[in-house]
């Protein structure tokens, strides 16, 4: 086994990094929200 992830492996990664980064900018807004 080589030492690169797949390309597969890359994207399978950045698309959960994604998601989860945008669960967190949307919880930021709704606690923004719910504060005022």
């Amino acid at each position: 086994m080589g030492k690169k992830k797949s390309a597969k492996t890359l994207r399978r990664n950045a698309k959960r990094n994604a998601e989860q980064s945008l669960e967190r900018l949307m919880e930021q807004v709704n606690g923004k929200k719910i504060k005022k």
